[in-house]
């Protein structure tokens, strides 16, 4: 059995929330797309931008 979604979200470290309108989505996008790169740095050194 798959995973309720309250199950999903306890574990989750990033999640977008694609509940609301599009306008919004745009924001958490980028702010997800800024953590994603600054641990990708922290492994392994600046992104190429």
């Amino acid at each position: 059995a798959q995973a309720t979604r309250e199950e999903r979200l306890a574990v989750a470290d990033l999640v977008i929330d694609n509940d609301g309108p599009r306008e919004a989505l745009e924001p958490q996008v980028r702010e997800v797309w800024a953590e994603l790169v600054e641990r990708a740095e922290a492994l392994s050194g600046p992104a190429p931008r």
